[in-house]
């Protein structure tokens, strides 16, 4: 799939991310650190501003700074042991689904797989030091006080120059590809989190990526944060 090129190894950045997780345990317990979730328009750069947030967040902060990503959470999700091991039993967290009360109800089977991935979101959020990009994760952690929420929006030929100069494809291919993961996705999530990801309600900030730069966004977005 052509859009694999946009996100690094997922297990690389597994391994930097348990890591993470086995110096925590062995240090006093803390106050939950700050996390951002960042909503996008497919093109928009979500995954470069997360990487030029993270070294920003660990310099400012010295502390380590984790992204996470539709791929990232699901495989921790669908790794029972691997879950549990970072997390314990997620089924016995009876906070998380204190929290996902007020954004998810009438499940079906076809949702349960986004069920799951919600309460690791959830999970993620409240340990802090986290940067979540997508799945609908503004709206999931809405709840958490210590969640800040981002969205990137551009206009679509912006989008697509974008995709065209990242991915090497020619215009005709990008175009497609925004037109595709764009109406996929977004539909996908607002089925069922009953809401629209465009509301800008969800967020503290929007950003158009077409007026600033990935750098630019990411310093706005550590000094609201900070």
């Amino acid at each position: 799939m052509p859009t694999q090129k946009l996100i690094p190894n997922v297990e690389r950045r597994l391994s930097a991310w348990i890591g993470v997780r086995e110096r925590v345990e062995q240090e006093p317990r803390r106050a939950a650190a700050a996390t951002i979730t960042l909503s996008r328009q497919f093109g928009c750069e979500g995954y470069p501003l997360a990487e030029t947030l993270q070294v920003l967040l660990n310099e400012r902060t010295r502390e380590t700074w984790t992204i996470f990503d539709k791929a990232l959470i699901e495989r921790v999700s669908q790794d029972t042991n691997l879950s549990e091991r970072l997390f314990g039993s997620i089924g016995e967290q009876a906070e998380l689904l204190d929290a996902l009360a007020n954004v998810l109800h009438s499940w079906r089977t076809q949702s349960e797989a986004y069920e799951l991935l919600a309460r690791y979101i959830v999970r993620i959020a409240r340990e802090g030091n986290a940067i979540i990009v997508g799945r609908g994760s503004a709206v999931v952690t809405s709840g958490l006080p210590n969640c800040f929420h981002f969205r990137l929006e551009a206009p679509l030929e912006h989008r697509i120059d974008s995709i065209r100069e990242r991915l090497g494809v020619d215009r005709a291919q990008a175009a497609g590809l925004v037109a595709e993961h764009e109406r996929r996705r977004e539909r996908f999530l607002e089925r069922f989190l009953h809401c629209s990801l465009a509301d800008t309600r969800h967020y503290h900030a929007v950003f158009n990526t077409s007026r600033s730069t990935v750098e630019r966004i990411a310093q706005s977005i550590v000094m609201l944060v900070s």
